[in-house]
């Protein structure tokens, strides 16, 4: 059972070992969710090798919509923190239940909702105030939002395990917690963080050579894609439990130890 704790460094030594001991879990949630993953990433490859070629845009449907097979994974290792590898039960991507789906609506509807409107009002502003101005007033709001979404990240957890939370329990419990939550990540991760960006510096800098000596933009395309295929089915998904170990910690930490944590 994982225990909460406090102290950034103290935690991020229990998030590597929590990550080590459960790497069986890992595996067994998402090796059924990387056929859907690669699949749809596979298909904006093709689609806009095929049809969107010389165009400034991808096709990117196939990813938006492998999200949810990655949500999937977040949902069920939310649990595995909270009940333990023993007793959790993964999300099931064909029978989402409400409360699954919930989670996965607010985590990409409220942010797609919140951006979508300081586009309209920053695109408003642009027709009478000047331009330095509005990049100042983008920077502040984006700031505010991304603040804003961290505050309540404490929802997503509880919505996991069906506990009963609204947005401002979820800020107000996430008090005082935002910067150990940051740095507990970061000192868990900073490794495999070199080692992934190590990587994908590596392939951005071996695919203009390869793509030098072939005529074939489809060959090239998918070589690129086959190359990033450990960062779609190993680097990302592993970043990604680390960062909800550190999310669940500090959950279990603030409903056990603040007295305005009155969830279940």
């Amino acid at each position: 059972m994982f225990t909460p704790t406090l102290d950034t460094k103290e935690t991020a030594q229990n998030i590597k070992a929590f990550v080590a001991t459960n790497k069986s879990e890992f595996w067994k949630i998402l090796k059924p969710l990387i056929p859907f993953i690669l699949g749809l990433n596979l298909l904006d490859t093709v689609i806009t090798v095929l049809y969107m070629s010389g165009s400034d845009n991808d096709f990117t449907l196939g990813g938006i919509i492998a999200t949810y097979f990655i949500s999937v994974l977040v949902i069920s290792w939310h649990r595995i923190v909270i009940h333990g590898a023993d007793n959790y039960t993964p999300m099931n991507p064909f029978k989402p239940k409400k409360h699954e789906l919930v989670f996965i609506g607010v985590a990409v509807a409220l942010p797609l909702a919140v951006m979508s409107a300081l586009g309209v009002l920053i695109w408003s502003l642009t027709m009478i105030v000047p331009f330095p101005v509005v990049m100042v007033g983008c920077f502040i709001l984006i700031s505010l939002a991304i603040y804003f979404y961290y505050r309540i990240c404490f929802y997503f957890p509880a919505k996991a395990v069906d506990a009963n939370i609204t947005i401002k329990q979820a800020f107000d419990l996430s008090q005082g917690l935002l910067w150990d939550l940051i740095m507990a990540f970061l000192a868990a991760s900073w490794k495999l963080l070199l080692v992934y960006f190590t990587y994908v510096i590596a392939i951005i800098s071996i695919l203009p050579v390869i793509a030098a000596s072939m005529d074939s933009t489809v060959i090239v395309s998918l070589i690129a894609f086959v190359m990033f295929i450990p960062r779609i089915i190993y680097f990302q998904p592993l970043i990604i439990i680390i960062g909800i170990t550190a999310l669940s910690n500090y959950y279990l930490y603030a409903i056990q130890n603040k007295d305005e944590a009155d969830l279940t």
